[in-house]
């Protein structure tokens, strides 16, 4: 996998992380958050709807109050035989105000006129036997006798929740107690319907036993203190549930209602969650994308140079091209340091080569005279021989003893003995041919080859090394002369030989010229 390729996985598997990062922090602490504000929201709602139901609680006191304060309604409760209030004032007062019990209650408890009257039908009822029992069983109930504190709120009657309140009947004039008023309004769907338009919730009635909680809401109405307990519940991803419940003097549930509504608010979260993530990875991809550019255009496309650059690298070139330089980032640096490497790798190569260069020298050249040693002139020579075989051309082979080198060494110095053979050297690379392979042997010998193809070439060339000689002694440049006894040896690619052969013959040559040599200068 190249690079880029897994710059490209990290990279995106470091988004896809970040993304599942972020959507898990936003689904649990945001969503946890928008679920306090709903339930905050929803217990403000049942707040509201207790506020209204306690506003009618306040009205019907208020009412009670008013009505039991009156000259007219005390006079009733001491002259029962006046029926003016029964048959017009409380008629009027039950369909008025919508009041569906009205009791006077004696000193002694007794009822002197109870009524009880369905203002949406316009038809009398009958009193709530279990309000009748209580009244008759000399236990008055809401029990206040003797006492000018008054009762309000909420009681089950005949399994049918009302708004009940009960106040002293007061003479103004000495504000004495003259028996009891009760006033009940049933907690009805037109009761349920004024705070459904006060709060403008649905507001629905829930049964006290039938109706069967769920166990959240009935631990939370349970714990809940006072006269009214509240519970919200999240019913499911659209709907919120809000509960009020209402409790009477002895701490018992009378009425429960509750509520439901839209979560507008999570609905709101969830859309605007989703715009995010489209949005955020919408962004990611396209840092991606840029990211994946910048990665190539800064630093992949540079590194494929560099390394295009690096293939084309010769180690054994001359290594003269430096790789570019952009900048001065950590690529800047590696370019630096290939650039130092192959600084170093040329410099290493120049010395490689001078060393191999003094190696080949040292072990096929002669130190003293430039010419080729007998490993050199061997080596080559062989190649000439293959050449004599494959072309069938015949060779020759110029052994050469210079005559008084010793005589030369005592007489004049080792230094002059080193100066003839250089001397010697130089007219052997001017006489013969440059394609020829001139050596010294090693000492006072020479030879060179092949110096012609004929004989009569050889003996030419023989000549012309002897001219040179004769010249250079008439020069009388230096105090030694010089004097060479010659021996050749012929090479035929018919009958072949090999250099040590040739060697042979023209060295047996060679001193059968210098003995001829000695024999003409011995004197007679």
């Amino acid at each position: 996998m190249i690079v880029r390729r897994k710059l490209s996985l990290v990279l995106g598997l470091s988004m896809i992380l970040f993304i599942a990062i972020i959507h898990h922090v936003g689904r649990v602490i945001l969503k946890r958050n928008v679920l306090k504000q709903e339930e905050a929201g929803i217990r403000d709602d049942v707040s509201r709807m207790a506020n209204s139901l306690e506003d009618e609680l306040t009205y019907l006191d208020r009412f009670a109050n008013d009505y039991s304060s009156r000259d007219d309604t005390r006079a009733f409760i001491i002259q029962p035989a006046n029926d003016f209030l029964a048959t017009n004032v409380v008629a009027s007062t039950f369909k008025v105000n919508r009041i569906n019990i009205m009791v006077f209650l004696g000193l002694d408890g007794r009822i002197l006129h109870a009524r009880a009257f369905e203002p949406s039908s316009g038809q009398e009822m009958p009193l709530p036997a279990e309000l009748t029992s209580r009244l008759a069983s000399g236990n008055p109930w809401p029990k206040h006798k003797a006492s000018p504190n008054a009762f309000s709120g909420v009681l089950t009657l005949d399994r049918q929740p009302y708004l009940v309140v009960s106040r002293p009947i007061l003479d103004n004039r000495n504000r004495t107690i003259g028996g009891t008023l009760i006033i009940a309004k049933k907690a009805d769907e037109f009761i349920l319907g004024r705070l459904a338009r006060i709060t403008d919730l649905p507001v629905k009635q829930l049964p006290i036993l039938e109706f069967e909680l769920p166990s959240p809401v009935r631990l939370a109405l349970k714990a809940g203190a006072g006269k009214y307990a509240s519970a919200v519940q999240v019913v499911s991803k659209n709907v919120i549930s809000g509960f009020l419940e209402v409790r009477d003097v002895e701490g018992r549930p009378v009425l429960r209602l509750s509520f439901e509504k839209k979560r507008i608010l999570y609905a709101q979260f969830i859309r605007s969650m989703t715009f995010f993530l489209g949005v955020f990875v919408a962004l990611a991809l396209l840092s991606l994308i840029i990211s994946e550019f910048l990665i190539k255009k800064l630093a992949l496309s540079r590194l494929e140079k560099l390394a295009a650059f690096v293939k084309t690298i010769n180690p054994n070139a001359d290594l003269l091209e430096r790789a570019p330089i952009q900048g001065r980032d950590e690529i800047s640096s590696l370019a630096v340091s290939v650039n130092g490497m192959l600084e170093s790798l040329r410099c290493t190569n120049l010395e490689r080569r001078e060393l191999i260069r003094q190696l080949e020298t040292d072990s096929l050249e002669d130190a003293l005279t430039g010419l080729y040693n007998r490993r050199g002139f061997m080596t080559i020579c062989k190649e000439h021989l293959n050449m004599s075989s494959r072309n069938k051309t015949r060779m020759h082979l110029l052994f050469l003893d210079m005559d008084n080198l010793k005589l030369i060494n005592d007489t004049y110095g080792h230094a002059s003995g080193d100066e003839a053979l250089i001397q010697s050297s130089e007219i052997i690379k001017t006489v013969f041919r440059e394609t020829d392979v001139k050596c010294r042997l090693g000492g006072d010998e020479f030879a060179v080859f092949p110096i012609a193809a004929s004989s009569q070439g050889v003996k030419s060339a023989v000549i012309r090394f002897n001219d040179k000689i004769a010249e250079f002694n008439r020069s009388g440049r230096h105090p030694f002369t010089l004097s060479f006894s010659t021996g050749i040896a012929g090479h035929d690619p018919e009958h072949p030989s090999t250099i040590q052969d040739l060697l042979t013959r023209a060295d047996r040559k060679m001193y059968e010229d210098k003995r001829r040599k000695a024999k003409e200068a011995a004197p007679r």
